[in-house]
């Protein structure tokens, strides 16, 4: 996976706890072949965040299963329609609906597409689910996420997500499953964000600093209002000497230090231009953390400088990051 693809998915999935050990329950068939793994397509694509629509094709749920990692030619092996193994699907078959019955010869749970490997979830043991209410949506919204990462100590952390659809009026509907294998803890503190895919496929992400208490299984959350106005900053990345080889710009919100998202340059040669577009949800100071690397030699700068927006100021531009004068 090359490192851009990974930062994006990095913005989604922070650190998941992997669990290597993958088992399920067989189910009868022909006595002379090993029993077939079986699994809803529903229950397939709730352990992986996201909701089966009617008709879709098999290349389509795995793409979107995957992170479009692989469809079902890479998938590496056979989802049969039957538990005697009998007839197989191939990538243009329609899935009719969320009870479609798939079955295997190793079992299918939720695949990782940082680690690349498939995850045994174990048995589900409720929802984290709740409302929230979005205001000021960009044009072109496809989807919303639900992001929250559980804090178990203060060395580690869970992160969950889930694909919701935008349909209906506010407030929005939202649930996460857990399941005995994701290590939750009853009683950890929660932070909640929320992710946008545009119609371009470009993901925005909404962060708020709430941070609430998960007591137990099937906790019901209403996540408030969440301002979803775009913010566009840009200026370019200036420096003398060596020419680097890259370059990327973590934005930060200058008051909590909170991460607000990520750009990059459109060269690394200095006086490049760059842009990030934000849904900083009522944030109006900013600070840039910026990397840098030529070779095998990587620097960072941090809290380059903090520019600031007036009240119903949208877009700043001219925002020149100079790092020798860091």
């Amino acid at each position: 996976m090359n490192k851009n693809k990974c930062r994006k998915l990095l913005g989604f999935f922070g650190v998941m706890a992997v669990v290597f050990t993958i088992t399920a329950t067989g189910c009868n068939g022909d006595p002379s072949l090993p029993p077939a793994f079986s699994i809803s397509a529903g229950d397939l694509a709730e352990r992986n965040s996201f909701f089966v629509t009617d008709g879709m094709t098999m290349n389509e749920f795995l793409l979107e299963l995957s992170w479009e990692a692989f469809d079902y030619a890479g998938l590496g092996q056979t989802i049969y329609t039957d538990s005697e193994k009998t007839t197989p699907f191939n990538g243009n078959s329609t899935i009719a609906n969320a009870n479609t019955m798939f079955y295997t010869m190793s079992p299918l749970d939720h695949y990782n597409p940082i680690a690349e490997v498939w995850v045994n979830r174990g048995e589900k043991l409720g929802y984290i689910s709740g409302t929230i209410t979005l205001n000021n949506m960009p044009e072109g919204v496809k989807r919303v996420f639900i992001n929250i990462r559980i804090d178990i100590d203060d060395e580690s952390y869970l992160y969950f997500y889930n694909r919701i659809i935008i349909s209906g009026t506010a407030p929005y509907s939202w649930s996460i499953p857990l399941y005995e294998n994701d290590g939750f803890v009853a009683g950890s503190n929660a932070v909640f964000w929320v992710g946008l895919e545009l119609a371009n496929d470009d993901l925005m992400y909404v962060y708020f600093p709430d941070t609430k208490p998960i007591n137990d299984f099937n906790e019901d959350l209403d996540l408030g209002t969440v301002d979803c106005t775009i913010v566009t900053l840009s200026g370019t990345l200036v420096y003398t000497g060596t020419p680097i080889d890259w370059a990327w710009i973590d934005v930060i919100d200058a008051d909590t230090g909170n991460y607000l998202g990520t750009t990059e340059p459109d060269s690394p040669a200095s006086g490049a231009a760059w842009s990030i577009t934000l849904t900083p949800h009522g944030v109006s100071s900013f600070t840039f953390d910026v990397y840098i690397g030529t070779g095998e030699d990587e620097e960072y700068y941090i809290d380059l400088l903090t520019v600031s927006l007036d009240p119903g100021q949208t877009e700043k531009t001219d925002i020149v990051l100079d790092l020798d004068g860091s």
